[in-house]
């Protein structure tokens, strides 16, 4: 006599949940994605948590949910925990994700004004704070008359960059810009002054 294992081996899905950084009182989106091999959409149901508490349960639709939420005024800066519990269901086992959300705190990005005549090497600076305390590390794109010219590291709150003022430029007033690019705590920002 033949037996029949009616049994089914579960498959292992995928959990991605997306990083999210905002600042205090934003509204933001969460999304969850989850995938079977050969890029499946199970069904079955998430439970979205920040730091452990439950912000929603929700049904995939196409194996995805998204949910927006307005971060707090008085939610602490730094890394929060975005979990989602996927419940699994007659094909997928159960199955986690988890990813953070940054709180960011507001930057100042500070340029100094410049002069000097074509050809001439010039330094170009500027301060990177948060909260009035020098941001430790990150990086800064230079920009002069619309074009990028450098990447440069921040390092304790300062950048510096060698730059030659091309010889296509005139006699006129030619704009800088750093831009900051922020990190997963600190907002970005952008200052602006005259070469």
């Amino acid at each position: 006599t033949a037996t029949l294992n009616l049994n089914r081996t579960l498959k292992d899905p995928t959990v991605t949940v997306t990083k999210v950084k905002a600042l205090p009182g934003a509204n933001v989106t969460f999304t969850v994605n989850v995938e079977g091999p050969l890029s499946d959409k199970p069904a079955g149901q998430i439970i979205l948590k920040l730091d452990g508490k439950v912000l929603t349960t929700q049904n995939l639709t196409l194996g995805r949910i998204t949910y927006k939420y307005k971060l707090p005024m008085n939610i602490q800066p730094g890394i929060h925990n975005i979990t989602a519990v996927y419940s699994g269901d007659d094909k997928y086992s159960p199955a986690e994700g988890s990813n953070i959300l940054g709180v960011l705190t507001t930057s100042v990005t500070t340029t100094d004004a410049k002069k000097g005549a074509i050809g001439d090497k010039i330094n170009i600076t500027a301060k990177v704070t948060s909260n009035g305390a020098a941001v430790k590390t990150g990086k800064a794109t230079i920009i002069v008359n619309g074009m990028n010219v450098a990447k440069v590291d921040v390092v304790n709150g300062k950048l510096s960059y060698q730059y030659t003022i091309p010889t296509n430029f005139t006699t006129k007033v030619y704009n800088i810009k750093v831009k900051y690019e922020g990190n997963d705590t600190i907002a970005a920002s952008t200052g602006n002054n005259n070469l």
